[in-house]
């Protein structure tokens, strides 16, 4: 099994709550917001002529704690998300579009191998090396007790999203089963994509 930390590929479309009010809306981090939630309305990063920057994506980037996709994503993803999250709708520019945040935790680090990033205070910023406890169970998709503002995958659903044809996201690899830890995640901007990356 392997674990993925989701990036956006270099040159795909990105988006923005159009109020940056709304902004706190999207620091998520597991807590459940479907009883409250109204769509909020996005819209596409633009240049200065008004043209959308970046490619079609059928997982229009935002970040790594609010995961937005399309509706096509949606139909497809449903019924391996839903069990471990909520998805929450939203407007763009005219397009239907969904941000799931997954409110499945799991405690299952390896902490004298992990590496995680801690302010003075002692709470953390985030793990920057992952490593996992070998009698922990994991799913297609879960966040981290120790840093609750990054969704993970394995590689279960990373088959699902190549399998269904889905495009426009990067699964960096940060753990394997039998390899260990596979760097810390900032390593591709050092030494390039490995091997075990995938971009969709």
């Amino acid at each position: 099994m392997r674990v993925y930390h989701p990036m956006p590929p270099e040159g795909v479309e990105w988006v923005t709550p159009a109020d940056e009010g709304k902004l706190p809306l999207f620091l998520l981090s597991g807590k459940s917001q479907a009883d409250h939630w109204k769509p909020v309305d996005m819209e596409y990063i633009h240049d200065d002529e008004g043209i959308p920057c970046g490619a079609y994506s059928d997982f229009p980037w935002y970040s790594a704690d609010a995961f937005v996709m399309r509706e096509r994503a949606y139909e497809v993803l449903y019924p391996w998300l839903a069990p471990y999250g909520e998805f929450l709708r939203i407007r763009c520019d005219h397009d239907n579009l969904f941000v799931f945040n997954c409110t499945y935790f799991v405690s299952g680090l390896n902490y004298e191998e992990s590496k995680i990033d801690v302010r003075s205070s002692g709470s953390v910023i985030g793990v920057r090396k992952y490593s996992f406890r070998d009698d922990v169970s994991l799913p297609c998709v879960f966040r981290l007790a120790d840093d609750p503002h990054v969704v993970l995958f394995t590689d279960e659903f990373v088959q699902i999203v190549t399998k269904f044809g889905l495009t426009g996201i990067e699964f960096r690899a940060v753990w394997d089963g039998e390899m260990g830890s596979l760097g810390d995640i900032y390593r591709v901007r050092r030494e390039g994509l490995l091997d075990e990356d995938v971009v969709l």
